[in-house]
């Protein structure tokens, strides 16, 4: 493969291809493969024309008719797998059988028997599987984690993590409907944060919470609210807190650490960048592509054989079994019906 204008892709630069051609796939996903180090060959969406317009905007070389045709290219060494929630179990395993490395968007599924099935699979398959939690990659939730297990801020008895970001309008129809994509803030904004505290932390329980729609009357949430243990490293019990919402402004991303010798506060992290506060000193992060970053250290993976350093098809188990936990200890107060019907 000689990496030219014809799509082919060098080992030291991989071919990437996209399962969907809208929305994050489009504005977000695609620049980061090219930002990434990746090299762009085409992605496959619900029509042969929807491939071909996002073909043209990105200049990928290639159009495919549907998912099977774009997992019969050779030259598609990794597969970003980026359709609606409950497609991705099906579509990822598919690339895994193809022979293809399998990134694929949180959350990993919507239900925790295809999430089981998906980390399954991941440990028999001899390629480089991962779950687009691409806010490890942040350098300054790195530094948390730093923080929490070097012992800096003593023993951590409190964790909260909080995002906000007001939805100006009703989700995309596959979002309003639970069967499909599982939640809306819990499952789109809160699959992150609670990535993030199993990230910074270890391994978390869910304990309680509340999943509402407080704002738009859905059979989905747009506000949950997580109580989690987990356990600190004197081995007593730890709590975190993890809010996010979908209907309120908010003042950016919070999260906060507070150990038995300090307190770390980490401010407006969601883009890439953050302003952390810890024992006296206060570092302001430059903003970085999380995206790309994570596409940089998957290519490392594929390219080298190395261990992949973001999140694993586990951790994705983890956090699709998170979910359901809450779903099913939650106080839940969603609306009914649908108000677009």
């Amino acid at each position: 493969m000689d990496g030219t204008t014809d799509g082919h892709a060098t080992p030291a630069r991989i071919g990437w291809g996209i399962v969907g051609t809208g929305g994050w796939a489009d504005h977000t996903f695609a620049p980061a493969v090219l930002n990434g180090g990746g090299a762009l060959i085409g992605a496959a969406g619900s029509s042969l024309e929807k491939s071909e317009a996002f073909a043209g905007r990105h200049a990928a070389p290639r159009a495919y008719r549907d998912v099977d045709e774009l997992l019969a290219d050779d030259d598609v060494q990794a597969v970003w797998v980026a359709s609606p929630t409950d497609l991705h179990c099906d579509h990822a395993l598919r690339a895994l059988e193809a022979g293809k490395h399998v990134l694929v968007e949180k959350p990993m599924a919507t239900s925790l028997a295809d999430a089981e099935r998906m980390a399954s699979a991941a440990k028999r398959a001899q390629v480089t599987t991962a779950v687009g939690f691409q806010h490890r990659f942040n350098p300054s939730h790195r530094r948390l984690e730093e923080l929490a297990s070097s012992g800096e801020l003593g023993d951590l008895v409190y964790v909260r993590l909080q995002q906000f970001i007001k939805s100006e309008g009703l989700p995309t129809d596959w979002r309003r409907d639970p069967a499909r994509s599982g939640g809306w803030a819990i499952n789109d904004l809160g699959t992150h944060v609670l990535d993030l505290l199993r990230f910074i932390v270890g391994d978390v329980e869910a304990i309680g919470g509340g999943l509402a729609a407080a704002q738009f009357d859905l059979p989905v949430d747009d506000l949950a609210v997580a109580l989690l243990r987990f356990e600190s490293a004197n081995g007593k019990p730890a709590f975190g807190v993890v809010e996010v919402s979908t209907t309120v402004p908010g003042g950016g991303s919070v999260m906060e650490l507070d150990g038995t010798q300090g307190v770390a506060t980490l401010t407006g992290s969601w883009p890439g960048g953050g302003t952390l506060r810890a024992r006296g000193t206060e570092v302001a992060y430059e903003v970085v592509d999380t995206y790309a970053a994570q596409v940089r250290a998957f290519g490392a993976s594929v390219s080298q054989g190395s261990k992949y350093v973001g999140a694993s098809w586990d951790d994705g188990l983890a956090n699709v079994r998170l979910v359901e936990d809450l779903n099913r200890l939650a106080a839940v107060l969603v609306g009914t019906r649908d108000p677009a019907a």
